[in-house]
């Protein structure tokens, strides 16, 4: 086998990794993104999940930031360097109802803390 990228997941890193965080690229982000699940941290209790929102700095204002990866490895990740979240669950998220939040402030942001960090605002 060659270097195919094949699976939704490698197909949205690809996207990731090709270029600038630009609205060109992030347009091709929500749409792979709604074609995949992705991993988050949260609480799943009966029939309600709580995903993790994070507050994170911008150019001096903070903003509410959802973080999801595309890789188990990128969870363990960002787990070590947080021990707050080592008490969290592993959720596995689906991409389209994220994008599909209704709240403009919330930015979703892929694998924070990787060569494959990407935030794609919500509106």
């Amino acid at each position: 086998m060659g270097n195919s990228i094949d699976t939704p997941l490698q197909q949205l890193e690809a996207i990731i990794a090709g270029g600038p965080n630009d609205k060109s690229r992030r347009q091709f982000v929500r749409r792979q993104l709604a074609k995949t699940d992705v991993y988050a941290l949260g609480r799943a209790e009966g029939d309600e999940t709580n995903v993790l929102h994070i507050s994170v700095d911008r150019n001096g204002q903070d903003r509410e930031a959802l973080p999801v990866f595309t890789r188990p490895d990128f969870v363990i990740l960002a787990q070590a360097s947080n021990s707050a979240w080592d008490s969290l669950q592993v959720i596995l998220v689906s991409g389209r109802d994220l994008i599909q939040l209704e709240d403009p402030s919330v930015t979703i942001l892929i694998n924070p803390s990787t060569e494959l960090e990407f935030e794609l605002p919500l509106r």
